[in-house]
């Protein structure tokens, strides 16, 4: 599957848009994320519309999930993983569709570097020296009323208080909304 982060950076980069008040710092998410250039308490999440479904991505900071970016030393770093891991693949404890849609998650991937409980089969264990090692999980939601979808509530802010702002992008079938969103104010508005 193709990074909704990447493609929403590459569709603003594309069109031109900016954000207001954000800079351009996800427009330019494509080349930052491959530079693995990251600020920790800062993540990045995309929403996009497809039909009736509600796809949804984040890639945060290894550091603000477990406290650590390297490989695990002990038992109990790799129990930190572990939980990490299990803690984002409840997408509830992420993000919370507004009930009016009547969404229901029917896909998650989380990709958690050095193993954890659901490993991804394409991941290779390494940790060059001075890197910064991000955790990626998508969701997709299937939605009765998609055009009742009006506002997700940002839950990963309760569940990792290390992450303390998110730069987020929406994209539907007739708008591109791109906010800055702070564990003090979670909620991002589409309508």
């Amino acid at each position: 599957m193709v990074s909704l982060i990447k493609l929403a950076s590459f569709f603003l980069a594309a069109t031109g848009w900016m954000m207001t008040g954000v800079g351009s710092a996800f427009a330019q998410g494509v080349e930052r994320r491959e530079a693995h250039a990251h600020v920790h308490g800062a993540a990045e999440m995309s929403f996009v519309i497809d039909r009736d479904r509600l796809l949804v991505e984040l890639a945060a900071p290894m550091g603000d999930m477990v406290g650590f970016e390297s490989a695990p030393k002990n038992a109990a770093d790799r129990m930190k993983i572990d939980q990490a891991t299990r803690l984002l693949n409840d997408a509830a404890r992420v993000v919370a569709p507004g009930t009016a849609a009547g969404c229901r998650v029917t896909e998650t991937s989380v990709r958690m570097p050095f193993g954890g409980a659901a490993r991804s089969a394409d991941h290779h264990d390494h940790d060059p020296k001075g890197s910064h090692v991000d955790v990626e999980a998508s969701y997709v939601f299937a939605c009765r009323s998609i055009g009742a979808l009006d506002r997700v509530e940002v839950t990963v802010f309760r569940t990792f208080p290390e992450l303390e702002t998110i730069e987020a992008v929406f994209l539907g079938p007739r708008t591109q909304v791109a906010r800055k969103l702070k564990s003090s104010s979670p909620v991002f508005r589409l309508k």
